[in-house]
Formats: C-alpha cells, structure tokens, sequence
C-alpha cells in the first residue's frame, strides 16, 4: 500500500512538472512579440553592425528592427561578432532555435550538477528545486531569452574542471564564460585554495589573457568600446527592474531614508553602506572558509566553490533575476548536509517560494517579495558560515558518511 501511494505521489509530482514546462515554454513559444527580449537585443545589434550602424545607440535598434527598444546592447565590442552571425537567419527561426538550446542547456546543467556536485541529492529534488527556486530565476532566463544559462552552463564545467585540478582548462572556461559579461573573470580568484605553489602565477596568466580581450577591444574597436562603456555606466536598474543585488537594495534604502537630500549626498551614503558591507561579507567569508582548510581536499574544493559562488552574488553590483541559477546547486548542497536538520527544509520551502512563476504574475506579488531572492542568498551564505564554524569537529568523509538526503532515490 505504501508503494502505491509513493507512486501516486511521484505521478502527480511528474504531472506538475510537465504541465510546468508546457506551460512555460508554451508562454514564450507563442508570444514572441513580448518575450525573449534580450534575444531581440543580440539580433538586431548585429544587424545594426551589418549595417555600419552603433549597435549600442537605441535609434540603431529601432532603425533596424523597425520597434521601439527600451534596452540597450551592452556587451563588449567583440561580441557583436556573435550577434552577427545570429543575422544568418530570420529572427523567427533564431528565436525558436535559442530556446531549444536553453532546454537542452538546462537538461545539461541538472545532469552535471546531479553526476558531480550533488550525487547525494535526489533529482526529483534537484529539477523541482531548480525551476522554482529564487523567485522563478530558471523561467526568468528562459523569457528573457538571455544568456544566461550558457553562461552558467560554461561556469559549472569551468568548476568541474577545477574540481579535478585541470587548472587549464578551468581558466579557460572561465574566460571564456566572461567574455560577454566580464565579471565572472573574478572566479579565476578560486585558484588562491590550491596548494600548489604555481597558483599565483596561473592565476595572473589567466588575467593576462582576460586583460588582452579587454585591450584588443578598446583598441581595435575604439568608438564602440566607448560607447558600450556609456551604456554599462547608465545602466540603473533596483529591485523593480529585476535587479536583486545589495547595491540596488541600498540605493532602493537610500532613496527611501534620503528622499529629500541631494543627490550627491544621497549616492554617497549608498556607495559608502554597499563598500561597508561587502568587505564585511568578503572579510567573514575568507575567515570562515580558513576553517575548512585542514578538511579533505574534495570537501575543501567544494566549500570554496560554493562559499565563492555566495561570496561572488553578495557582492556583484548587477544581479538580474536569472542571475541565480549559480546559486541554485550551492543550496542544494547546503540543504543535504546532516549538521543542519532542523534548517534544510525551511531552506527549502523558503527556496521554493516563488513570486514570479509562469502560472501567475502578480504586480502585488511582486512588489511583496521585491529583494526575496538576495535576501535567501543572504540566510544561505550565513549558513555557509555557520557550517564552516562547526566543520572542524566533523569528520573527514563529510560529503560520503554525514549527507542527510531530501529525497533518498533508495527509499
């Protein structure tokens, strides 16, 4: 009997799932006018270029698409080659193509982060969490049509190649995986855990490389590089435009507390809080991970992996909503781990709670969740922390004796 009712369960659970993707997809699929804007952004700044116009001005945009853009390009110079060769083809069928790659970049994703970071978590678990978790940040990248799971995608083997101290091939993905968004060159920083007395010198090879990319398009494509320098100093974007990082929740708090001060002042007072808090965030972090130093060496990769991935989104300036798709096996790891019995499913539950699905899309939701997702980034690099301060009376074969699955595949 009680075979029956699990299998009922794990139906139904199967049922909502797929009801989940054919509804999601079907909102983008079908509505190509008002999704996949970021998409939209790529194209037709390629086909700004093919046409000797600024990719990076609106007016270019608009030209060519024959639409108003609200958005604008703000990669560097060279990745308009890639929006070029996007223009071999109709959007329509770009459109349809890229989303078929995000699926299978998302299946891709799960099955890495199941096989090498969370063999020890259910992937029932692992797919229900991902979809949902952190205000719907999965649905977010794939109705923006932005880059983002490509990205992650790119990030994680970059991270597995670390794991298994391929040094090379993890600075090369990572640079890779920067070329469009720059700041997750930072990761390279990952190599100070190695003991290997080469690391510093790896290390700045691989900003060299990076620092050559930056230079070859402020040289060779001068005019451009300003003017993507113009669009990424503009950009300012809070909680309201998707953007759930600590600089926005500050400058959302300085606005509230310094309404009627200048501008100046009030700029001032949200640089000085956002500095303040990310070197305490950045200060606590390296202290707490000093404690896991003495552990196994796959237990200490593993640790300054996921504490660098929290570390990393707590401090980045921009963090968009599909940004935390990072984030998403660090607190699968977090959740499974025994030490915290009394806190992993309130992670989550807290987790799985969606402002934004694509089964509804409330203003008043919305509004009510706002800085949610970095707030729960925020309890989980606490935990991190915590975890780090008691690691030391905990013994060695952690992730193989003290793993407490969700979801055990056995049972």
């Amino acid at each position: 009997m009680a075979g029956i009712v699990k299998k009922t369960i794990f139906i139904f659970i199967g049922l909502v799932l797929a009801y989940y993707f054919i509804h999601s997809l079907g909102i983008v699929w079908n509505n190509a006018a008002d999704t996949q804007w970021d998409l939209k952004i790529y194209y037709f700044a390629g086909e700004a270029y093919a046409q000797h116009l600024n990719p990076y001005l609106r007016e270019s945009l608009s030209q060519v698409a024959h639409a108003e853009f609200n958005l604008t390009f703000t990669y560097p110079p060279a990745a308009i080659l890639f929006c070029k060769l996007l223009t071999a083809f109709d959007y329509n069928s770009v459109r349809i193509a890229w989303l078929i790659l995000k699926i299978v970049s998302l299946i891709a994703l799960i099955v890495l982060w199941k096989k090498e970071f969370l063999a020890d978590v259910s992937i029932g678990v692992i797919i229900i969490f991902t979809l949902f978790a952190f205000n719907g940040a999965v649905f977010w990248d794939i109705k923006t049509g932005n880059v983002s799971l490509f990205e992650q995608l790119i990030m994680w083997f970059a991270f597995l190649a670390f794991l298994k101290k391929k040094d090379a091939i993890f600075i090369s993905l990572i640079i890779i995986g920067s070329l469009l968004k720059l700041s997750p060159i930072v990761f390279l920083l990952l190599l100070a855990v190695r003991d290997n007395k080469n690391k510093w010198m790896y290390m700045a090879m691989g900003a060299g490389v990076f620092g050559i990319y930056l230079l070859f398009n402020y040289l060779v494509y001068h005019d451009l590089f300003v003017s993507f320098w113009a669009n990424v100093s503009a950009i300012d974007e809070r909680a309201d435009d998707y953007n759930y990082s600590l600089l926005a929740l500050w400058d959302d708090i300085s606005r509230l507390v310094f309404n009627s001060v200048s501008i100046g002042s009030r700029k001032l007072f949200m640089y000085a809080m956002y500095g303040i808090s990310a070197i305490a965030i950045l200060f606590v972090s390296i202290k707490s991970y000093i404690r896991v130093c003495g552990k196994s060496d796959r237990q200490k990769i593993l640790f300054g992996i996921f504490m660098f991935c929290c570390t990393y989104a707590l401090m980045i300036p921009r963090l968009k909503s599909y940004s935390f798709i990072l984030l998403i096996p660090a607190c699968l790891y977090l959740i499974s781990l025994s030490n915290l019995p009394r806190t992993n499913y309130v992670l989550l539950i807290f987790g799985l709670l969606p402002g934004v699905t694509p089964f509804y899309e409330s203003a008043a939701i919305d509004r009510l969740f706002l800085y949610y997702p970095l707030y729960f980034l925020f309890i989980i690099w606490l935990c991190f922390v915590w975890v780090c301060q008691t690691l030391q009376e905990m013994p060695e074969n952690l992730e193989n004796e003290n793993a407490n699955y969700v979801v055990s595949e056995n049972q």
